[in-house]
């Protein structure tokens, strides 16, 4: 088997060139260090897992190509939500806020003799006005002394209400006696 192990050491240098390009072959995966199932010698073998090898890195970097793509697309994706949810926000934002009312500016013309009849109404009720007010403090004036008035009264009624009932009782006793006296005197 000495010329089986010359497969084996270029099997070998093959699983080291591949061990440099990240891509990893075990032994039984290895055509060359074995016979050949598809029936070609070792210089085709080794053709055969150069290719292999070379399609490996070709899909390992296609499909990190693509693992990049499509995380790119997600957070595009994301950025693209945020921004709408932010959009939506803002217009909820705008719904709330109450709107200015409109504002209109309107200029009037009149004529002059008009204008003098509005100022004489409007001095005419100023002057009721004026007349309406200082009538009603007159009033609160009027209804302060009345009450000073009826207090001074209710206090000099309090202190002649005893005297009257001294008075009072004192004339219902006379009135008694009296009456007491006129039937004794009628009595025959």
């Amino acid at each position: 088997m000495e010329e089986g192990e010359k497969p084996n050491e270029t099997c070998n240098s093959q699983v080291d060139a591949s061990q440099t390009h990240d891509v990893s072959i075990s032994p039984s995966q290895d055509c060359c260090c074995s016979t050949c199932e598809m029936g070609e010698g070792e210089e085709g073998c080794l053709i055969v897992g150069r290719i292999m090898d070379f399609l490996t890195q070709q899909f390992i970097a296609a499909a990190k190509h693509l693992r990049d793509e499509v995380t790119a697309l997600r957070e595009s994706i994301e950025a693209l939500r945020d921004q709408q949810e932010r959009h939506y926000q803002q217009q909820q934002t705008q719904k709330s806020l109450p709107q200015p009312p409109f504002r209109v500016e309107a200029e009037v013309h009149e004529l002059p003799a008009a204008q003098r009849k509005k100022r004489t109404r409007e001095n005419l009720n100023l002057g009721i006005q004026t007349a309406v007010a200082i009538g009603s403090i007159a009033a609160f004036f009027a209804t302060a002394y009345y009450a000073g008035i009826t207090r001074k009264t209710s206090n000099e009624i309090k202190k002649q209400t005893p005297a009257i009932e001294q008075s009072g009782n004192a004339a219902s006793q006379a009135i008694t006696q009296a009456e007491q006296h006129f039937r004794a005197e009628e009595r025959p």
